[in-house]
């Protein structure tokens, strides 16, 4: 098992990063045989196929494969350990890019919800859940719930970062289009020139990120 583990890096380092999950997936059952499904070994081989169908971009790899760690972590480690936490926000991100923008953004709001009441509001996770809920209601089209989660995620940034910062800045005009979206202004009553034109406002630093 050691040597299909190390084929499995090997693979991984050349590039192949689907000959990588093939391989762990075939090692996978032979060790929950051998070891038992709670030997860090077999952890650690949920982690690594996860990981090497996200580097592969095979979303419905991805998926399963995080179901399977995010189930181990749950087991393993509670519900509220910081590693369970994370393995939702990257099983949520990938839900999303397979195409369920809408199944993402509510899983999102749930693993907020989650990271607020265990990791406090101060902390970097809840930032980038907040992020997230905002950027998958926006990739689901939904214009008065991304303008709230906007809203959020501007307040929030404000507080932490500074009214001057990039990110903050960039939640802003987010804030701006979707709230006219959601409630388009009468004609010739624009609220800024980006959303006078319709444009959907193109910002770095807001969400669409795992973690």
């Amino acid at each position: 098992m050691f040597t299909r583990n190390n084929l499995a890096d090997l693979h991984g380092q050349a590039g192949d990063a689907t000959g990588a999950a093939e391989v762990l997936r075939e090692l996978l059952p032979d060790q929950v045989r051998a070891l038992g499904a709670d030997h860090p070994d077999v952890l650690r081989t949920h982690e690594a196929l996860a990981y090497w169908h996200i580097q592969a971009g095979e979303a419905a790899g991805a998926i399963a494969a995080l179901r399977l760690l995010l189930a181990d972590r749950v087991r393993v480690l509670g519900l509220d350990h910081p590693h369970t936490l994370a393995a939702r926000g990257n099983l949520a991100h990938w839900q999303g890019k397979a195409g369920d923008a809408a199944g993402a953004a509510k899983a999102f709001a749930e693993v907020l919800a989650d990271r607020l009441r265990v990791l406090g509001p101060d902390h970097p996770h809840c930032m980038v859940a907040r992020g997230n809920l905002a950027y998958w209601r926006e990739q689901a089209a939904d214009a008065s719930g991304a303008a709230s989660a906007y809203a959020d995620l501007y307040r929030e940034r404000v507080r932490l970062l500074g009214p001057n910062h990039l990110d903050t800045q960039a939640a802003a005009v987010k804030f701006d289009y979707w709230r006219a979206k959601a409630s388009p202004p009468r004609t010739g009553s624009g609220t800024g020139a980006q959303t006078r034109r319709g444009r959907k406002p193109n910002t770095p630093g807001l969400g669409g990120k795992q973690v």
